[in-house]
């Protein structure tokens, strides 16, 4: 899954959980933990999440052409993600922040049309694999993204959250820190948030396929009964079994399928 970077918006002092990130902060917020089991540690960090399809979300500029419809398909699942963490978070906490109370919006493609490939560097197995994501190879994840991003905009602008927010007039200054988290979710341009996805998107992990599931040697690792093709007593027993990536975060099927090899396993096929 890939997301399209952290969406960051200015909110009012003490509605967040930004002073955690501050030495004392941090300090008095582990201490609360320790001492009374509450505060802010009992909790995660994005707290809230939302999982919806792009053809539900109102079109506001030139994208929707260029989305695949699977709006038929029979399940019809979602192929966005949209979580909020209630303080600013960049680049996994890596970036600094600018020392200002604000709400994180995650925007994710679920649904990833775009496959990667993983191939060996060598023979040796001291040498670690050559990994290339293809990120946005197929058009129609950046497109998601991009109706994504504008989605978390609107919710931003939208009660409860615009109460506790401290939106300032709609800006096109991409050179600021909580670009744009100000810009208009009707007036961005299509190519602007293409630049700043291109420029902050990242992985948002739950990486699967490696070793699909499948019938023929050929086309797949490993057999239907999770069996390595050709290896005598090896089983596969993980996400990479997976024939295409799951539309939501993949630990509930991951266990679904290490409970069926534990069957299989146990009546000995």
């Amino acid at each position: 899954h890939f997301s399209a970077g952290s969406l960051v918006v200015r909110a009012k002092p003490g509605k967040t959980w930004d002073h955690i990130l501050t030495p004392l902060g941090g300090v008095v917020a582990l201490a609360q933990w320790l001492i009374w089991g509450s505060g802010p540690m009992t909790g995660i960090a994005a707290p809230v999440g939302i999982f919806v399809h792009s053809d539900t979300i109102v079109p506001s500029s030139t994208h929707d052409s260029k989305i695949i419809d699977v709006s038929a398909a029979p399940s019809a699942a979602p192929d966005i993600e949209i979580f909020f963490a209630p303080l600013i978070v960049v680049n996994n906490g890596f970036t600094k922040t600018p020392g200002m109370s604000g709400l994180t919006i995650g925007c994710i493609a679920i649904d990833p049309q775009s496959q990667g490939t993983i191939t060996l560097a060598s023979k040796s197995i001291l040498d670690p694999p050559v990994i290339d994501p293809k990120y946005f190879s197929n058009e129609h994840d950046l497109h998601v993204l991009i109706k994504a991003t504008c989605l978390g905009l609107r919710i931003a602008r939208a009660e409860p959250l615009a109460s506790m927010l401290d939106l300032p007039a709609d800006s096109d200054d991409e050179s600021t820190f909580f670009w744009p988290g100000d810009a208009n979710p009707d007036t961005v341009s299509d190519e602007a948030l293409t630049a700043w996805i291109k420029r902050n998107g990242q992985t948002a992990w739950h990486p699967t396929s490696t070793a699909k599931i499948g019938s023929s040697p050929a086309t797949s690792v490993v057999d239907p009964l999770l069996r390595v093709h050709g290896v005598a007593g090896l089983r596969v027993v993980d996400a990479s079994v997976f024939p295409t990536s799951v539309a939501g975060h993949p630990c509930a099927v991951v266990i679904a399928v290490a409970e069926k090899a534990a069957d299989l396993v146990k009546a000995g096929l």
